[in-house]
């Protein structure tokens, strides 16, 4: 059992209830204290000769606009949790310098730097809970890593936080001081939030899932199970930009988003896999699609995750399927700042079973690669950890890139790698004929039995060696 240490009231400057999905994210940490849960790090390749003083000076200015930067966590012997924002929080942040080895040694201590930052999780009642390293390779070549746990803000934030160093970093490099920024705080938030109209909320989403039978999809058929390891395995890759073309061509002919597209062809997936013509998987949705002014600045957990479901049998067309998937999330719309443990309360029969065994991310986030003071950033690359068996997550800055996080007492590394492909696989079959029955898809699978492997079949894929972000 944690003691936490009390926090003098002249070192606070707030104290808020927790979001549902704050509590949610709490919940599991808790149980799992020492499973390295939520951990996100991210690293940023910048070109260009660094000035560490001015970056110091600009994670400083981003924290003080940013509370939740400044943010520790309390749960015991009170009826709710809270978190308590405090006044003051300089920038934690180590410097390596890796200029006097060769490139080789380089790219070992490398890895081993980012281990060590991982083995070394947070605590949610201490400071810090984000931190930041500035990994020097040579004068003009720096990476700058940001560690934080999940629980204090989402992806979406990742964009803001980067932009406003950014610009803090530019003008303190400048000799000048940084434009104040006005957008409203995480306690103004809560507040819109709890005061949204909840009416209408459990009607839909019992509408949506009626009839729906709650079951493990991908998990069932996986007969490589690894003993009790409580490890996270990643798998990523990078697809040609004839495919990522072909994808936005499909979308823009069609009226659909290529994050449809995606939902459908994972889907579908589901669907071979299971062999049910009904799934339901996780998405994320951003959380700032509310009418509060500002909401698209702040920084915070705001996204949720809510169930899709993809119900098409045999003989529904692929065009059809994707137009009813835009218009489901177009209705959706409205409902998704629902709770997740709310939703699963509303299904028939009060079911406790998990929804979904797989979640999808689609990552649109305001990331903007470009050049800021003496600095041009080129490249990010990630790694986080979900308690969802396996996360499929894809980004899009110069490139698509696919990023599998799983569980690997579950999947190996060849289980990973063959659903990679087959997803893959799916989306080109789909943008070859959109007109097509669903059930003609089922040809990757006979192409596979076909030819015993599907390492013989060329889907043109690329390993993931630098932009457009990777996962590790």
């Amino acid at each position: 059992m944690t003691n936490h240490r009390p926090i003098r009231k002249s070192l606070v400057e707030d104290m808020l209830k927790l979001t549902s999905m704050q509590e949610g994210l709490l919940y599991h940490c808790l149980r799992q204290p020492d499973s390295g849960l939520y951990f996100e790090q991210y690293s940023y390749s910048l070109h260009g000769p660094m000035d560490i003083t001015a970056s110091v000076r600009a994670w400083n200015w981003t924290i003080r606009h940013n509370e939740m930067l400044r943010t520790v966590f309390r749960w015991e012997n009170i009826e709710h949790p809270v978190q308590i924002i405090l006044k003051h929080r300089p920038i934690t942040m180590t410097v390596h310098d890796l200029t006097l080895l060769n490139e080789a040694d380089k790219e070992e201590a490398w890895k081993g730097i980012l281990q060590a930052d991982r083995s070394n999780p947070f605590q949610l009642e201490e400071l810090p809970l984000f931190r930041v390293m500035v990994t020097e390779w040579d004068d003009n070549r720096f990476v700058m890593t940001v560690s934080h746990h999940h629980i204090l803000y989402d992806g979406w934030s990742n964009g803001i936080i980067l932009g406003e160093f950014m610009e803090a970093y530019e003008a303190f490099q400048a000799g000048r001081r940084p434009q104040t920024i006005h957008k409203p705080g995480f306690r103004e938030y809560l507040k819109w939030l709890h005061g949204q109209d909840t009416g209408g909320r459990q009607e839909f989403w019992q509408q949506y899932l009626q009839g729906y039978v709650v079951r493990p999809l991908l998990t069932q058929n996986i007969g490589s199970m690894s003993a009790g390891s409580n490890e996270a395995g990643y798998d990523s890759c990078m697809i040609e930009d004839g495919l990522r073309q072909d994808l936005m061509h499909a979308a823009r002919a069609t009226g659909v988003t290529v994050g449809d597209i995606y939902t459908a062809a994972w889907g579908f997936l589901l669907q071979q896999y299971s062999g049910q013509d009904d799934v339901v998987f996780g998405v994320t949705a951003s959380g700032r699609s509310g009418n509060l002014p500002g909401i698209e600045q702040i920084a915070g957990l705001l996204m949720n995750t809510v169930p899709v479901r993809v119900h098409a049998n045999h003989e529904s067309r692929v065009i059809d399927v994707l137009l009813n998937i835009r218009q489901s999330n177009l209705r959706r719309q409205p409902y998704e700042i629902t709770p997740l443990v709310d939703v699963q309360e509303w299904m028939e029969a009060g079911s406790r079973k998990e929804l979904f065994d797989t979640l999808l991310i689609i990552e649109n986030y305001p990331l903007n690669i470009r050049t800021f003071g003496n600095l041009q950033l080129e490249d990010f690359s990630g790694h986080s950890s979900t308690n969802y068996p396996l996360l499929l997550s894809i980004t899009d800055i110069h490139q698509t890139a696919f990023h599998f996080v799983y569980h690997t007492e579950i999947f190996n590394m060849e289980d990973i790698a063959l659903l990679r492909e087959r997803f893959v696989g799916m989306l080109r079959l789909m943008l070859a004929d959109l007109q097509q029955p669903v059930g003609q898809l089922g040809s990757l699978t006979d192409l596979e039995r076909e030819l015993n492997q599907l390492w013989e079949v060329e889907f043109k894929l690329q390993p993931v060696s630098g932009n457009g972000g990777h996962y590790e």
